[in-house]
């Protein structure tokens, strides 16, 4: 059995709570939880994430990115689920997408 250490920050503007992705295993039970926004803190992960957010509101083009990240990294991420963002400290958020 692998153990996964997520970080879990609370957000005082929001009222919700925050995951932080240092690293790449930590992707998975991340976006498990799928109702927390996810900061991606690995620079890594960050670069895959921008190329996410800059093709995401172009339909075939965030498809075939969010199965790339699913088969890249082993998790399951879906475009219609997640939309990416910037913060205010240039970081990539995934925001849960309203069902």
């Amino acid at each position: 059995m692998v153990a996964h250490s997520v970080i879990i920050d609370h957000a005082v503007a929001f009222g919700d709570s925050l995951v932080t992705v240092t690293n790449r295993h930590e992707l998975g039970p991340a976006l498990a939880h799928k109702t927390k926004r996810v900061i991606i803190a690995d620079p890594k992960l960050a670069r895959v994430f921008e190329v996410f957010l800059r093709v995401q509101r172009w339909l075939p083009l965030a498809a075939l990115m969010a199965y790339a990240i699913s088969q890249g990294y082993g998790v399951e991420f879906r475009h219609t689920e997640w939309k990416a963002c910037y913060t205010t400290e240039e970081r990539i958020i995934l925001m849960p997408q309203k069902r």
